[in-house]
């Protein structure tokens, strides 16, 4: 079984750090959102009258939501190619780099939910991040989000197997 143990050994630390700080001279984070009306119809979630999502786990999480932000967030594409460079030439510290950047890309889909609580009034709270692919709501449910947001507008798009591109990018859901 996996530990959570502290690192101790310099040299990794040393890789953790120049990978952070490599992540933070590349990234360029930028992100869009949208706040919906929000109706529920046969297991269906609605967002503004035309854009559904089925999913049971969305469905609970916004139970007792009037209005959900749809969001997509970035890095931009000058991390990705820092990540394969270094994929390719040193796959070790590659995926150091990759995990940095995916919890860069993870405090920028925070920064945003962040600032939407701060917008909200003081009776309004917001709920969990939901994103396509998480347990039972399908990745192929993102089409909808790009439908909705004018992705272009950062850089992002979307594969036709619903992969963004840049990878690090995270689009979601919060009540």
């Amino acid at each position: 079984p996996l530990k959570n143990k502290p690192i101790t050994d310099p040299r990794i630390k040393a890789r953790i750090k120049k990978a952070i700080e490599e992540v933070n001279q590349c990234i360029d984070p930028r992100a869009i959102y949208s706040i919906l009306p929000v109706v529920k119809k046969n297991g269906f979630i609605i967002l503004d009258g035309e854009f559904s999502f089925k999913s049971s786990k969305l469905n609970v999480l916004l139970d007792f939501c009037d209005k959900a932000v749809v969001f997509l967030v970035t890095l931009g594409p000058e991390v990705e190619r820092v990540i394969n460079e270094n994929m390719e030439s040193q796959p070790h510290y590659g995926v150091i780099v990759d995990a940095a950047a995916s919890a860069a890309a993870e405090a920028t889909a925070q920064y945003i939910q962040d600032y939407i609580e701060k917008k909200l009034n003081e009776e309004e709270k917001t709920t969990l991040r939901y994103s396509p692919g998480y347990c039972d709501w399908p990745i192929s449910e993102q089409d909808e989000i790009f439908k909705i947001l004018p992705h272009q507008r950062i850089g992002v798009e979307l594969s036709v197997n619903s992969f963004m591109s840049p990878r690090k990018s995270v689009s979601g859901v919060i009540g």
